[in-house]
């Protein structure tokens, strides 16, 4: 199961949770668990680690998020989170929040955005400063304030601020990849749903345009045509998932929408030049 956040901690009523409409926060704490969580993030995402380490599994590759670390994913992106270390416990923040907050922000402080190359996920060093600002958090989310959401955004400007200070090309190339996607209609649709995309007819369901022109549309923005791109995510989610589950091959064929197992292979083995059982054992040993 995948799990769509923060979509998942509202509808779920997650405690130590402040949410509005554009921006969500949420202190979270385990003792002990060893699991791998599938997740999808429909907004973009700050994660300060306070205690423990974890793994974010992509499709490209492993960020290992150490205690006093900072991750900053783009939002659409589907990962596995995996808390690691000898206890198995850990302790973050977590805040999401929308495009518009970031394109607000760079205006508010006045941020030069030029010729900057565009990163959809950062990793940053904590320190003392943010470390503190993130677990005050936890006073306003257990506590009833006045203008309580009003605070919180400003205690994450307060904290994007300090990071850009001491972080500035990092931060900025990732609200770059944020402004490239507030641009792009299609592709901030697209990827803000790919869980809902199962078919060209969803596609167009999404996108408001009929056949011919998403087609048009999605060979402008990705060189692939509707069917292309759909099956392009479809592997790279079931990559993901040999990689970091024991599922077998055929329920993978069927969590990405194969129709059969047999044409699931095919399709892998065209991406990848491996089947799927040879990209599992060779991920196994590297």
């Amino acid at each position: 199961m995948t799990a769509i956040v923060p979509n998942y901690l509202v509808q779920s009523n997650a405690p130590n949770l402040i949410a509005s409409e554009d921006m969500f926060y949420i202190s979270y704490a385990s003792k002990k668990t060893q699991r791998r969580f599938a997740l999808r993030n429909t907004l973009n995402v700050m994660i300060v680690m306070i205690e423990g380490q974890k793994i974010i599994h992509m499709s490209t590759k492993d960020i290992q998020v150490e205690r006093n670390s900072i991750v900053c994913l783009s939002q659409g992106q589907y990962f596995m989170s995996e808390i690691i270390g000898e206890t198995h416990a850990f302790k973050s923040t977590l805040i999401y929040f929308d495009n518009q907050f970031v394109v607000d922000f760079i205006h508010k402080y006045d941020l030069s955005m030029n010729n900057i190359k565009a990163k959809s996920e950062i990793l940053l060093k904590n320190d003392s400063f943010v470390q503190n600002i993130s677990s005050s958090f936890e006073l306003y989310v257990q506590n009833d304030f006045e203008n309580k959401n009003k605070i919180m955004k400003l205690k994450t400007e307060e904290i994007l601020l300090h990071l850009y200070n001491k972080n500035k090309e990092e931060l900025l190339s990732y609200f770059q990849h944020i402004l490239n996607s507030k641009n792009d209609t299609l592709k901030f649709t697209l990827e803000s749903h790919l869980d809902e995309i199962d078919s060209i007819e969803d596609l167009c369901s999404l996108t408001k345009l009929n056949t011919a022109n998403l087609r048009k549309q999605m060979l402008n923005e990705y060189g692939l045509y509707p069917k292309e791109w759909l099956n392009d995510k479809r592997l790279s989610k079931a990559a993901l998932l040999l990689k970091n589950t024991t599922q077998s091959i055929s329920q993978i064929a069927n969590t990405c929408n194969y129709a059969t197992s047999s044409w699931f292979i095919s399709q892998f083995k065209k991406k990848y030049d491996k089947t799927p059982k040879q990209y599992r054992d060779l991920t196994k040993t590297t």
